[in-house]
């Protein structure tokens, strides 16, 4: 039990770091300098910014990676398999989300070299940031979408194992599917004003869940029927 408790608030303490992390990172960081008007010239004017971005991105995948080995025992409990599919999902991710900071060092690249030209050929380095901006902005949707599936594997394991209470499961699992359609409402160029409403319950329940495994830990009970 004592064991279980660690590894719950482990987990908690990593997944509540990854929300703020992943909210500073792609709102704050990365976001206003990629998704600007005037990308080129903003991404090579912050390029220190943007290669921390990167960085931070590549630990908040190690530790998405890290949360699903943590977790491989007390979820193999329910499903082998599915277990080491979430664990699989989870490096997946962390290549898709290398796939996409790539074309974010593309777009530096890019952008840097824009910068020196000093106008010179301009309409020839617009033309190769437009092609690398419509990439990034793929891979970052495809990155985002996986990122929900992987999700909805980890809640759909929690709700099998009853590690946690129902009603956080259950909200999860709805907030991937929301999340994940607006994702794929965005690939398919599908614009409306709900956006952000439609992933807000995702990091809310992120959020609830973090703290609830460091208060609270998993289900008790569940370990006990196992133990016997």
């Amino acid at each position: 039990m004592n064991s279980n408790k660690k590894i719950a608030r482990v987990t908690g303490i990593l997944l509540l770091f990854s929300l703020f992390a992943g909210i500073y990172n792609n709102l704050f960081l990365l976001g206003p300098v990629t998704f600007s008007t005037n990308f080129l010239t903003k991404i090579g004017e912050n390029r220190n910014q943007v290669i921390f971005s990167i960085l931070l991105s590549f630990v908040l995948g190690l530790i998405s990676i890290a949360i699903s080995i943590l977790l491989f025992e007390s979820l193999k409990k329910y499903s082998k398999q599915l277990a080491y599919g979430f664990v699989a999902l989870s490096v997946a991710k962390f290549a898709f989300n290398a796939i996409d900071k790539t074309a974010v060092i593309s777009l530096l690249s890019v952008s840097n070299e824009f910068i020196k030209a000093n106008g010179v050929d301009a309409n020839v380095y617009q033309s190769f940031g437009n092609i690398f901006y419509n990439i990034r902005e793929f891979t970052h949707l495809i990155d985002i979408l996986f990122g929900f599936i992987t999700s909805f594997l980890f809640f759909y394991l929690l709700y099998k194992n009853r590690l946690i209470p129902l009603i956080i499961t259950l909200t999860g699992i709805f907030a991937c599917v929301l999340g994940a359609t607006e994702m794929l409402l965005n690939l398919f160029g599908i614009n409306h004003n709900l956006h952000m409403l439609m992933l807000l319950p995702m990091a809310l329940n992120q959020l609830i869940l973090s703290i609830w495994l460091i208060i609270k830990g998993f289900n008790g009970s569940v370990f006990d029927d196992n133990a016997r």
